[in-house]
């Protein structure tokens, strides 16, 4: 009976033992946790794209295919061409991901071959019959002109805009945008962490949405994410 009862007191005691080691991981570890999400927390306004035109709140329905141009930039600086290039591919994504269209881009040197030019800039007068050229090349029936007009890669990040959308037939424009996206400014800094945060990993607890602030990727994907949130409506 003795003995008996020792063993009993023994298994009472392990299953004690196991609930206070239990209890203590939950602390530390539901208190880290807790912590990161306190330290990640987003507070204040957040950035809106203003300086917009659309010719309408909806898009025409004959526009189903958009031809991305070559991004333009500034000939006499070397970063903002590097960037104009890099992040090329980056638009046309970014512009199918908004689902508002099918999506083609065009190269530099598919320019070159259908108008002679290897960019088309949207301040400068059009070649004639380019737009009707680019129609017929690419089944399309609009094309995005754009030009990256600053670019910082190094924190804060910061990333400049001005695009266009041309309807190919009419040579109208459908949207326009010129903005500059600042990570130096809260607001902006807000957005992108937001922007970051609906994108995190299955643990968002060992998530920061800080890190898009380091990483010039990611902050420039989310300037044309919330640029071509702006577009108007399908």
């Amino acid at each position: 009976m003795k003995s008996w009862g020792t063993g009993s007191q023994s298994v009472d005691w392990t299953w004690k033992l196991g609930g206070v080691l239990l209890g203590l991981w939950v602390f530390v570890f539901g208190s880290g946790c807790a912590v990161m999400r306190s330290e990640d927390a987003i507070v204040g306004p957040e950035y809106r794209v203003t300086n917009v035109f659309r010719a309408s709140t909806n898009l025409p329905a004959t526009i189903r295919r958009v031809a991305v141009l070559p991004v333009v930039a500034d000939r006499h600086s070397l970063e903002l061409q590097t960037a104009g290039e890099s992040l090329a591919p980056m638009v046309a994504e970014e512009l199918q991901r908004s689902g508002r269209f099918e999506v083609v881009l065009v190269t530099p040197e598919r320019l070159s071959g259908l108008t002679g030019q290897r960019e088309l800039a949207m301040e400068h007068e059009i070649p004639t019959n380019a737009l009707t050229r680019l129609k017929e090349a690419f089944a399309c029936e609009a094309v995005l002109f754009t030009r990256v007009t600053q670019y910082r890669p190094y924190p804060p990040p910061a990333v400049g805009w001005r695009m266009k959308l041309v309807d190919c037939t009419t040579q109208g424009s459908i949207w326009a945008a010129d903005e500059v996206f600042d990570s130096g400014e809260s607001a902006v800094q807000n957005a992108a962490r937001r922007y970051e945060a609906t994108r995190s990993p299955a643990a968002p607890a060992l998530a920061d949405s800080r890190s898009i602030l380091g990483s010039p990727g990611r902050f420039a994907r989310y300037t044309l994410s919330a640029l071509f949130g702006s577009l108007p409506s399908r």
